[in-house]
């Protein structure tokens, strides 16, 4: 998507700029190589956070088979193989009236702004191609089962455990306890409250 913002007396350059971006965008070859390494860099340091590689994982659980299972940034082979073609291609396809909304807020006057908003984007038509569709979510009536390495480390008289994917997250074993079942109590809390954090921060 596109956003803007400035100062309410740039008002009508900001509705050109958007207008222009959205209807007119050129996609630079050197601007999308730019763009592809900073997302490429992305997807690196992503692996050094524990709480985004959990949730990932949890999605392609979920998820599995569904386009939604994929991450937000992509993976890094298909970031590698994307071409200024594919930009301009997905732009044709999802970028279209028919498929937009365009939200203004601010100290500005809502019947102007709709009045301007109709006259820069008259012209923007959709096209006569059908938007894709996604599939529908199949809902699972069964346990989903997320197999998690986990390391045992014996410190006196005292057991304890965590996943090298997740060094920060650790439990206790108490005596005659299995370790993977505490393991799946753990992980299993870690994953909702990183899912409910992820939600309050929208």
């Amino acid at each position: 998507g596109v956003s803007f913002k400035t100062l309410t007396t740039h008002e009508q350059l900001a509705y050109d700029f958007v207008r222009d971006l959205v209807m007119y965008p050129t996609f630079p070859a050197a601007r999308v190589g730019d763009m592809k390494q900073l997302q490429l860099s992305e997807i690196s340091a992503k692996a050094d956070a524990p709480e985004l590689v959990a949730q990932e994982m949890f999605f392609e659980a979920v998820y599995e088979g569904h386009p939604m299972h994929r991450p937000e940034l992509g993976y890094e082979k298909t970031v590698n193989n994307l071409t200024r073609a594919h930009v301009v291609a997905h732009h044709q396809k999802y970028f279209r009236p028919d498929n937009t909304i365009i939200a203004v807020s601010g100290d500005v006057n809502p019947a102007n702004v709709l009045l301007d908003i109709r006259r820069r984007f008259a012209e923007w038509s959709a096209p006569p191609t059908e938007l894709p569709v996604l599939p529908p979510l199949a809902l699972h009536k069964e346990m989903l089962k997320v197999e998690v390495p986990i390391v045992l480390v014996q410190a006196l008289d005292k057991q304890f455990g965590f996943c090298p994917d997740l060094p920060e997250v650790w439990f206790d074993i108490e005596a005659g306890e299995s370790p993977a079942e505490r393991a799946g109590d753990t992980f299993t809390r870690h994953l909702r409250a990183q899912e409910s954090s992820t939600k309050s921060n929208f």
